[in-house]
């Protein structure tokens, strides 16, 4: 009889945690139909649709670094984390955990071996395990940080390259231009002592008829 009534009384507490559920999330599509990102302003049709957009994609929105309990304390914009990834302090942060992180296995080792006998062995491996583990997955999310910082560094020497194939290919573009200029000038030059020489014969031809006339006069 107890056992009924209790179960009874479960269900209950079910059916009204469900519908208080059912209830907001009828609140939240009536009178929030298409609710919005508060940072960068990006509508959504559902609330589980924003929570999931602010979690992930929101490029707007500051974030902690995974290296924050290590230095990186700085909250950055999603969308700089890249160049987060390259900064002095994040950089530094990762050389703080990987030299913890080294001197906690050295610790750890002396400690097992001065703690290991027959009654305590499975424990001790049971938590050697555990530590090897939590290691390890440090390691690994040092590596992925690691592995987005050189895809970073990566892209920008694509890029680099590319802007520096560009610069080369228009100073080849300059120099050739350059060239015919300087050709263009030295024919100039020459067609223009050509004529100086010219006119300086012309002159010496006018002085000279000049002067027979002025002889032709003085004879008459």
């Amino acid at each position: 009889m107890f056992q009924s009534k209790l179960e009874e009384q479960q269900l209950c507490e079910a059916d009204l945690v469900a519908t208080r559920n059912m209830a907001e999330t009828d609140h939240l599509q009536q009178s929030h139909p298409n609710p919005s990102c508060e940072y960068c302003g990006k509508k959504c049709d559902s609330m589980n649709n924003l929570n999931f957009h602010k979690l992930k994609e929101c490029g707007k929105i500051s974030i902690s670094c995974a290296l924050k309990d290590h230095g990186c304390s700085t909250s950055v914009i999603r969308a700089e984390m890249l160049e987060h990834y390259k900064s002095e302090q994040h950089q530094n942060a990762i050389i703080t955990f990987i030299c913890r992180v080294l001197s906690e296995s050295t610790n750890d080792q002396p400690e097992r071996g001065s703690g290991m006998d027959v009654d305590t062995l499975p424990q001790t491996t049971i938590l050697s395990s555990d530590n090897v583990n939590i290691q390890l997955q440090k390691v690994c999310q040092t590596i992925d940080i690691l592995a987005d910082g050189v895809s970073t560094l990566k892209g920008d020497t694509q890029r680099l390259s590319h802007e520096l194939l560009d610069i080369r290919n228009a100073i080849d573009t300059w120099n050739r231009d350059f060239s015919a200029l300087k050709i263009t000038i030295q024919k100039e030059r020459v067609y223009l002592d050509g004529l100086k020489t010219n006119q300086d014969v012309l002159n010496q031809d006018v002085a000279s008829l000049k002067q027979k006339v002025d002889a032709m006069q003085f004879v008459s």
